[in-house]
């Protein structure tokens, strides 16, 4: 017989705790009624004992790698069904919530999973300070772990229901870390009224995770004073550094970047390590924090001076440069008068049945997206289009390149394969220096 039980996603900036009504492992959650339920206003209820999976995902506005894991567990809650419920939970305010999933930034609200907006009960039960904070609570409502959000995978719900035991770490609080301030400052506070300028690597450290920016606007020019990344893929801090702090870019994806140095095991990809045996272990050797107090700089010139002091730290250089590859390349047909969209709703997303891909009233960066992520992600998609328009499509799952190009036409855009020079985010071995 398979277990069922509770997984606890806590996606939210939270500072205040209520220790006398914090919730250890190995304790039992009591019979809760929520409310502030989003497309729910009877609220939901979690009983005691639960006799099934919950997965309360705490969240919070500023935090995009919680909000962009949405779909992933919109996905989760479809495939094991009544065995699993799936619940997000955030302390925001619910019209800041609607903005978030809204045509301006091309996201769907999750169909699937619900949603707990303005929460006070939960961040009591389980006070924690960064995100993704993760609780399993199993079918007796008891507390089996408390972790991260990587850990919340299909393999590792499917290993639980079947009784196998998980070797999660545990992801501990500190109740006086303030992740607003200087690590230095903010650790000891001995040395804050000494700093001036400074740039530090941190080691990986469970539970402080953040990923914030200070500074101010000067003439409608934004500039930055301040960068606090922890427990950063050392990839993905070369990724923000060379292709986009604050906004990202197509150079983001996975399939935009070259990896030629000898050993390629820090690189490791979010794909690559997606249910890894001992993931913990690999972010303990390869995640990295990042932190600078730097003078008012622009975005751009702050990300030179990351990549600079990467480069510095660490023995790898990266840098953007022109590539040959096989790139699917999307324009328009010859009955671009096809392209249209209906109503003014957006949504981009998986159908109910997960046969096909829905794009009502999107943008063509929508269309790539789901592309590198559907059709042989290897291959860079780029837009040739020039379309700044939205449009309507409804792409047939699984997908090839032929299959596609018929689908595609019925909207007025086409895709072929072509070899031509992109640029590409190339990181390379450092040459070892004798000084």
């Amino acid at each position: 017989m398979k277990k069922q039980f509770f997984v606890l996603f806590f996606l939210g900036f939270q500072s205040a705790f209520a220790q006398d009504v914090k919730i250890n492992i190995g304790d039992t959650i009591p019979k809760i009624h929520l409310k502030n339920v989003i497309g729910n206003p009877s609220g939901i209820s979690i009983d005691n004992p639960p006799k099934k999976l919950i997965i309360l995902d705490f969240w919070s506005q500023y935090c995009s790698g919680c909000i962009s894991e949405m779909p992933r567990l919109d996905s989760l809650q479809k495939l094991f069904g009544d065995l699993v419920q799936i619940i997000t939970v955030t302390k925001d305010k619910k019209a800041d919530v609607e903005r978030i999933f809204s045509k301006r930034y091309e996201r769907s609200m999750p169909l699937n999973i619900s949603m707990i907006v303005e929460d006070e009960i939960l961040h009591k039960l389980f006070p924690h300070i960064t995100v993704p904070h993760v609780v399993w609570i199993d079918g007796m409502g008891k507390i089996k772990y408390i972790t991260s959000g990587n850990n919340t995978q299909k393999s590792t719900i499917q290993d639980f229901l079947d009784g196998k035991p998980l070797n999660f770490s545990e992801k501990k609080s500190y109740p006086d870390y303030d992740n607003t301030k200087p690590f230095w400052e903010e650790s000891t506070g001995t040395l804050s009224k000494y700093n001036k300028y400074y740039s530090a690597i941190s080691r990986y450290a469970p539970g402080l995770d953040a990923f914030r920016f200070r500074g101010e606007t000067i003439d409608g020019v934004r500039l930055l004073t301040f960068i606090n990344i922890k427990n950063m893929p050392l990839l993905s801090l070369f990724k923000l550094s060379c292709t986009g702090l604050v906004v990202s870019s197509e150079l983001s994806n996975d399939n935009r970047v070259q990896i030629d140095v000898k050993d390629p095991e820090p690189f490791r990809s979010e794909a690559s390590r997606s249910g890894l045996i001992g993931n913990d272990e690999w972010l303990k050797k390869y995640a990295f924090g990042y932190e600078a107090l730097i003078p008012p700089m622009t975005v751009k010139a702050a990300e030179k001076f990351m990549q600079n002091d990467l480069e510095r730290y660490f023995p790898y250089s990266a840098k953007i440069e022109k590539r040959e590859k096989e790139v699917y390349v999307i324009t328009l047909d010859t009955n671009v008068h096809k392209i249209s969209a209906k109503g003014n709703k957006f949504f981009a997303g998986k159908s109910e049945d997960g046969k096909s891909y829905t794009f009502e009233h999107a943008k063509i960066s929508s269309l790539l997206y789901f592309l590198n992520s559907q059709v042989n992600s290897s291959i860079p998609v780029v837009d040739r289009t020039e379309y700044k328009g939205v449009f309507d499509a409804k792409i047939s799952l699984p997908t090839d390149l032929k299959l596609l190009n018929i689908q595609l036409k019925e909207y007025g855009l086409k895709i072929s394969q072509e070899r031509e020079f992109i640029d590409m985010l190339i990181i390379k071995d450092k040459p070892i220096s004798n000084h």
